[in-house]
């Protein structure tokens, strides 16, 4: 079976950055999606992002963990008194040996870079910082392709 980009960025994230909480990997793929776009005007995949309470979320994200299971290993944790579900890379997923895409990985090496030693909440203002999340209206879809226009704009000195 073919192995989608997004399983392949999942797995490249959880390898640099270490086991973390699902909702940390799906910020992390976000903030993946949205440096690549700044620096090579695509997207490394094609998931359809919302803005939540939370931060940025796609359900295929918790679809992909599912369908793709012998990749990922699963457990519960209580971090500040809250149960919280952390993912990590099943051990013998590295037996599979597919194809990584080079964008993806150096995007995954400089995300994890400057976000490993972020503590939750320090993550967590630091995506709901990006411009694509600050300028949408919580519950609404994010386009990230639209807001990565309007971003040049703005970085440009014109108005979006």
């Amino acid at each position: 079976m073919y192995i989608n980009t997004l399983v392949q960025l999942m797995v490249s994230l959880l390898e640099k950055n270490g086991e973390c909480s699902v909702a940390r990997l799906r910020m992390l793929v976000f903030v993946c999606d949205w440096v690549a776009l700044t620096l090579s005007k695509r997207r490394l995949t094609d998931l359809v992002w919302h803005s939540g309470t939370g931060g940025p979320y796609s359900p295929v994200m918790d679809e992909t963990i599912e369908q793709y299971s012998k990749y990922f290993a699963l457990k519960e944790i209580v971090y500040a008194g809250t149960p919280r579900r952390v993912i990590g890379v099943n051990p013998t997923a590295a037996a599979f040996n597919f194809p990584r895409d080079p964008l993806s990985e150096e995007v995954a090496e400089i995300v994890v870079r400057l976000t490993k030693d972020l503590d939750p909440a320090e993550f967590m203002r630091n995506v709901n910082g990006l411009y694509p999340v600050q300028t949408t209206p919580k519950y609404a879809q994010i386009d990230l392709e639209e807001k990565f226009r309007e971003y040049q704009s703005v970085r440009e000195g014109k108005s979006p």
